[in-house]
């Protein structure tokens, strides 16, 4: 890497000079050469370790001259980037090709056989997308040799505390972001924890103020953060800079009793005599755990079942509220029979026996958002919120399969529709008809994923027996159904023209296109 030769000299001397020596009884007992250079604490052994992992980054980055590299980018006019290193661990990112897991693989072993490190097989594995074919998993297994592992809530925090909130370490170190930027950083980082389905957002079950607090680990509850003392984290009582560290409420407890000075130095003033009050009961070999608060009559504060979704006051007016329409009667009865009877209720039209199977899965489903955001998101709960969320998840559904009705903006008038309407279905015999004799017919058809949204077209070219000449498929962009079907039988038209055919016969299924 081009250093100079006093420097080499200078390292190989602190590490070529290392003896230990074992303490028996505080006495010495002889010495012997240790063989992997650095002592235990030495300050050289962090730069060691950087200059050396400097050496991976560049063979790394290498990869990406290389003719057979295939690398991994989000956006293919942004920047690729096949690694990030955390102290002595490592992500790879790249393709499944082949070629390419190779290289990787060789660049590794090079790097273990200049530097003496060797990676730890048992602790590496790979994770690929859940759509990935067995073969590209049995092709990576093969080549590394490692194990796939999926992305659990405890591998997203690992990688949230090493990787994600280390990146802005040094730009933040330099600025001061608005507030708005830390919130976006924050919001990033909660989308990446709780994950993504169907391209959406999962729903955040806790606030990441929540989620950001200190965690006990070992047996022992967090001094500051966690609520041992029953009056909240002490850590919002206090200025001290102490608070940010993670000390346990152990640390405080010697030989059975507080230990008062450390206490004086760093506690809350206010909350001291309550502490000192406290006794503790620590049993080493049993790990903490959180418990109920007692309300005032002495009960826990543990939410059942039926009170969430059925006897509780807001569940009991959300119930009502679609009840009604549907000529159900609700009467406190348990949260079973409540459903089956939303399900056994006679029904007229099939769209009228949807809206009786679906309405109560909604509604469980609203309130037990609603109960874990006021829980644990420190959401207040809104009557009306949760009403228009139950309304809209029926009024999508049934858009979605009657979408030839236009369905009302309310849920009395929607389920209302929905009783009485009438679903008539016609069937109608449709057969191609061949050209007459030297033309050619192309039918072309337009495609919507949603109106409005992603549209694409597709064609095919047949002649006066029937045989298929040519076809083709395409995509269009962003628009209607009917621009999709305009854009089919213009795209079909222009390709059929351009090939050199004059008699051409043009036929679509769109009403709209022909008139």
């Amino acid at each position: 890497m081009g250093f100079d030769e006093v420097f080499i000299d200078m390292v190989w001397r602190i590490m070529a000079n290392n003896w230990y020596s074992i303490v028996v009884n505080g006495k010495r007992h002889g010495f012997f050469h240790s063989t992997r250079g650095l002592k235990q604490g030495d300050p050289l052994s962090p730069t060691l370790f950087i200059l050396g992992a400097e050496v991976l980054s560049r063979f790394l980055n290498k990869l990406h001259r290389h003719p057979d590299y295939s690398g991994f980018y989000m956006e293919p006019r942004g920047p690729q980037v096949n690694h990030l290193s955390f102290a002595d661990d490592i992500i790879l990112f790249t393709s499944g090709r082949q070629k390419t897991l190779k290289l990787i693989m060789q660049t590794l072993n090079n790097y273990e056989e200049i530097s003496g490190q060797l990676i730890n097989s048992d602790k590496s594995h790979y994770m690929v997308h859940t759509s990935a074919f067995n073969s590209t998993r049995d092709r990576i297994k093969r080549i590394t040799g490692w194990q796939t592992r999926l992305l659990s809530y405890g591998g997203r925090e690992i990688l949230v505390k090493h990787v994600l909130q280390s990146l802005p370490i040094h730009l933040l170190s330099a600025v001061t972001p608005p507030v708005t930027v830390l919130k976006q950083v924050q919001s990033i980082m909660a989308d990446f924890f709780w994950g993504w389905k169907n391209e959406r957002k999962k729903y955040h079950w806790a606030s990441w103020k929540n989620l950001s607090f200190p965690c006990g680990e070992g047996g022992n509850f967090s001094f500051w953060w966690d609520n041992w003392l029953g009056v909240g984290p002490l850590a919002e009582f206090s200025s001290n800079s102490n608070r940010l560290n993670n000390i346990t409420v152990a640390e405080f407890w010697v030989g059975g009793q507080w230990n008062q000075n450390m206490l004086t130095q760093l506690a809350p003033s206010n909350y001291l005599a309550d502490i000192l009050s406290t006794r503790l009961y620590i049993q080493q070999a049993i790990p903490d755990q959180a418990i109920w608060k007692l309300n005032s009559d002495g009960k826990t504060g543990l939410d059942t079942i039926d009170h969430i979704f059925n006897n509780g006051h807001f569940a009991t007016y959300v119930w009502k509220s679609f009840a009604a329409a549907a000529g159900i009667v609700t009467d406190h009865r348990s949260l079973i029979q409540l459903i089956l009877q939303w399900w056994s209720a006679k029904y007229n039209k099939e769209a009228h026996k949807l809206l009786l199977q679906v309405t109560p899965i909604f509604i469980c489903w609203n309130l037990w958002k609603n109960h874990c955001a006021s829980k644990y998101g420190g959401k207040s709960s809104n009557i009306s919120r949760i009403k228009y969320a139950i309304y809209k998840d029926n009024y999508k559904l049934m858009c979605t399969l009657f979408p030839q009705i236009k369905w009302p903006s309310n849920w009395k008038e929607l389920f209302l529709l929905g009783e009485n309407y009438l679903h008539d279905t016609k069937v109608v015999l449709i057969k191609w008809i061949k050209p007459p004799a030297r033309w050619v017919k192309i039918n072309t058809d337009g495609i919507a994923l949603s109106n409005k949204g992603r549209i694409g077209a597709g064609g095919i070219l047949r002649d006066q027996e029937g045989e298929m000449l040519l076809a083709f498929a395409t995509t269009l962009g962003e628009g209607t159904n009917n621009q999709a079907e305009i854009g089919a039988a213009i795209f079909g038209m222009t390709w059929v023209l351009q090939l050199g055919y004059k008699k051409v016969f043009l036929e679509v299924d769109s009403q709209l296109l022909v008139e």
